[in-house]
């Protein structure tokens, strides 16, 4: 009986002490990254644009820029200075753009062209284990890194409507599009300032960079439109975004990257495309402890 006293006690007193200290954390901002292939051949198809192009062409096809995330986190301390916990975030880049121009074809005289819509988008779940180390550096503010890996759950859309035809008629037009899913490995690192605001309430400021690619790139493709005045379909599950290099008539090489099925593998270099979500981000937040 008095063993199992002692036993009582010492749960009871010495558990509860022992207890780690739960925190919470939502943080947000903006986003950088470098999309690789998609960017690559935005690249090749406004600078082949440019060499067939009668006049110059208004726009040009577009590029991922910055973007936005937001993470929650929940963060269970391991002693005065480390923890570990879960990160929730959500991100999402877009790029939209409108081209327009017009090239000869079978005589100078003789132009084609129209105006090309294009809208891509991507957005990812990251869920990560996240290692965090914090040290005051004076009495009101405190240093902290962080480090986490896990697994982003990535989707991907992307349009591209044509409308156009010879000598600024509009019975010509074809509509792209390229849906996918995909998950993927990434790690992500950060460091930044916690300055407390009350005693169980600290604002946060960070830099950090993130790693993830996401290769093989697969889902539904849909192409379809009205060409010579014939209307055509096609579609299906086996679409990938791909690279390929085109040689134009000026003998230049040009890297173009595409959403559909298996159509270009007798390209040269052709390849599936690589997409990166790898970049920098600088985010601001709220701790609180519980």
């Amino acid at each position: 009986m008095r063993r199992m006293i002692v036993v009582g006690l010492t749960f009871f007193l010495v558990v509860p002490a022992l207890r780690p200290e739960i925190s919470l954390k939502i943080r947000g901002g903006a986003n950088l990254i470098w999309p690789g292939d998609y960017n690559h051949g935005a690249e090749g198809r406004n600078a082949y644009v440019a060499s067939i192009a009668s006049g110059s062409p208004e726009g040009e096809f577009g590029s991922f820029g910055p973007g936005w995330d937001i993470a929650g986190e929940a963060l269970w301390s391991l002693n005065r200075y480390s923890s570990i916990g879960i990160e929730v975030g959500f991100l999402r880049f877009r790029t939209d753009s409108l081209i327009a121009y017009q090239y000869p074809t079978t005589s100078p005289t003789l132009l084609f062209g129209g105006a090309t819509d294009e809208e891509a988008s991507i957005s990812a779940v990251p869920v990560l284990f996240k290692v965090v180390y914090t040290r005051p550096i004076s009495k009101a503010v405190s240093l902290f890194t962080g480090l986490g890996a896990g697994i982003f759950l990535c989707s991907f859309d992307y349009r591209y409507a044509f409308v156009g035809g010879y000598m600024g008629a509009t019975d010509w037009n074809e509509t792209q599009t390229f849906t996918a899913t995909k998950t993927a490995f990434g790690a992500e690192g950060q460091i930044g300032l916690n300055i407390p605001i009350t005693k169980a309430v600290s604002a946060e400021f960070s830099v950090g960079g993130r790693w993830a690619k996401l290769s093989g790139l697969e889902g539904a493709w849909t192409d379809a439109g009205v060409s010579g005045g014939i209307s055509y379909a096609s579609g299906g599950e086996d679409g990938f975004f791909s690279v390929w290099d085109y040689r134009g008539a000026d003998g230049k090489i040009y890297r173009f990257a595409t959403f559909d099925s298996n159509v270009r593998l007798n390209q040269p270099n052709f390849r599936k495309g690589t997409f990166d979500l790898s970049g920098l981000f600088l985010n601001c937040g709220i701790l609180i402890t519980l």
